[in-house]
């Protein structure tokens, strides 16, 4: 028995010591399917999913499987030669699909390497290449399921990595996690194990009746538009979310019952931002559906949130602001942003704070990116381009650390009317500041000419969100422009001031009154 305890401590410590070489050869793994088999021969519908062996689940294994004794005490070789040491999934949606993968696995990976393993021909020989031995799929489990799990290698630069290659629906995925939870690890003796086996069975027959659903509905949304399938898409994953994340909400963050749809439509609408073809929208789908339904990790923790650290930001500096407010917003009493902040931290498996912030504003910025259209073709080699859409970008920031609520970011509440306010707007008064030379840039000063732009911008973008515009927004925006002459291009900077000295809020329809040349916008914009 000592001997067995040496064992297992010395491969748990071994697998610790390689841990982080796994880690970076299971990215490889992943990024290898996603690159030759995925992406290359378009197989939609599917996730890739990797892990390294757990230690925890080690020493069980020894000692089912009786490695000690087959190993003696080379646990080296044990952790080198084990199965499962890094463990890939295919994920697709339906059970039918699972044949479907497989058979494209037998399709793309055809030169044989010997010992029952293939290559994708093109790789033969290669490092950093997968081989896959595929016969005799699927297997038979002891519960009578069959199961796509396949031996692999990973050919690396200096070794050979053993690999396992499973094929999962997603039903027959939260089959097998129910089954692991409820049973493989549950090692007290089940009195009247009939009406256990009775109930599996009763929730097997409900998973496929919801297989059976998404059949369905992936038929009938087959029927329609691709824009109506997405949008069908969007409703139903955030439809989705409600009812995972309803208790959830309530029992890890607050105990009220508050309206979070407009945290799921915002998350719904990142998540979907680059999506441009259904078979994309579908791999999305169910790359986000495997997440939300694994809810082991919506805890407490992922609410809590340590300080945001503006000197390790990967923010670009127009956006470094906005990186800022959320972090202040993420220790804040706002529950509404905390709750988008932390749910994009589930699903996008992001850990610090800053990261996690980080990513959220370049994707929240990445719905204010399109004023390109704003310039003409003559424009591109303006010398004042890129100043101008510095000072756009930094104009919008300024504007919500105002504003401050998720509906700043959603198309269907602010978001397009924001755009097609500005389009008009930042096109009439773009002409000053694209004739400028580098001359005149550094005579009026970069810093003061992107103040301009950016106040006018936000005074803007506010216009469109508030109905009454704050004093003390008022002179923080007259205090950013006034010490140029370039504010003259654009704003009646007398009148501003005279506004202002009356020391009271402006209802929006005055603003027109602090600009030179207005006109109204976004009629003609299409």
């Amino acid at each position: 028995m000592e001997q067995l305890t040496e064992f297992i401590r010395c491969s748990k410590e071994e697998l610790d010591k390689k841990r982080d070489s796994l880690e970076e050869i299971n990215k490889n793994i992943l990024n290898f399917l996603d690159t030759y088999f995925i992406k290359d021969k378009k197989i939609n519908n599917v996730m890739v999913q990797g892990r390294v062996k757990g230690t925890s689940s080690l020493s069980e294994k020894i000692i089912r499987k009786r490695y000690a004794d087959r190993y003696k005490s080379d646990h080296e070789k044990f952790i080198d030669e084990l199965p499962d040491l890094i463990g890939i999934r295919l994920v697709c949606l339906l059970v039918d699909q699972e044949i479907e993968v497989f058979e494209s696995i037998q399709s793309t990976f055809t030169e044989s390497v010997g010992d029952g393993f293939y290559s994708i021909p093109e790789l033969l020989g290669s490092k950093n290449n997968l081989v896959i031995n595929y016969h005799n799929q699927p297997e038979e489990q002891k519960n009578k399921k069959k199961i796509y799990r396949m031996s692999c290698r990973w050919i690396g630069e200096e070794q050979e990595i053993p690999v396992e290659l499973q094929i999962k629906s997603l039903i027959n995925m939260f089959w097998g996690e129910i089954e692991h939870m409820l049973f493989y690890k549950n090692y007290t003796y089940m009195i009247g194990s009939d009406f256990y086996t009775n109930i599996m069975d009763s929730i097997f027959k409900n998973l496929v009746a919801i297989d059976a659903q998404l059949k369905q509905m992936s038929h009938q949304l087959s029927q329609k538009s691709k824009e109506e399938q997405f949008q069908e898409m969007k409703q139903m994953f955030a439809k989705l979310m409600y009812n995972m994340f309803y208790e959830n909400f309530r029992e890890e963050l607050i105990d009220i019952e508050l309206d979070f749809r407009e945290v799921y439509d915002l998350m719904v609408q990142i998540e979907f931002k680059d999506v441009t073809t259904i078979g994309r929208a579908q791999n999305t789908m169910t790359k986000l559906i495997n997440t939300v339904y694994d809810r082991s990790e919506f805890t407490s923790s992922l609410f809590a949130f340590e300080n945001y650290d503006l000197n390790s930001t990967i923010l670009r500096e127009e956006r470094k602001e906005l990186g800022v407010v959320l972090g202040q917003l993420s220790q804040s009493n706002d529950v509404y942003w905390i709750a988008l902040i932390g749910l994009y931290r589930l699903l996008n498996n992001k850990q610090s704070i800053t990261e996690v912030i980080d990513c959220l504003a370049n994707d929240l910025m990445s719905f204010y990116s399109r004023f390109d259209s704003i310039f003409d073709p003559e424009d591109e080699a303006a010398i004042g381009k890129p100043l101008y859409k510095r000072g756009i970008e930094l104009g919008i920031v300024n504007a919500f650390s105002n504003y401050k609520k998720l509906d700043f970011f959603i198309i269907e509440v602010y978001q397009s009317k924001i755009f097609v306010t500005l389009h008009d707007f930042l096109k009439g008064i773009k002409e000053p500041f694209l004739s400028l030379t580098q001359s005149e840039i550094e005579k009026n000063g970069e810093i003061k000419i992107l103040n301009v732009i950016k106040g006018a911008t936000s005074l803007k973008v506010m216009s469109v969100i508030e109905k009454k515009i704050g004093i003390e927004y008022l002179k923080q925006i007259y205090t950013l422009i006034e010490d140029t002459e370039m504010s003259g291009l654009i704003f009646n900077m007398q009148k501003f001031k005279e506004l202002l000295d009356n020391q009271r809020d402006l209802v929006t329809e005055e603003l027109i009154q602090l600009f030179i040349n207005s006109r109204e916008e976004g009629e003609n914009y299409e």
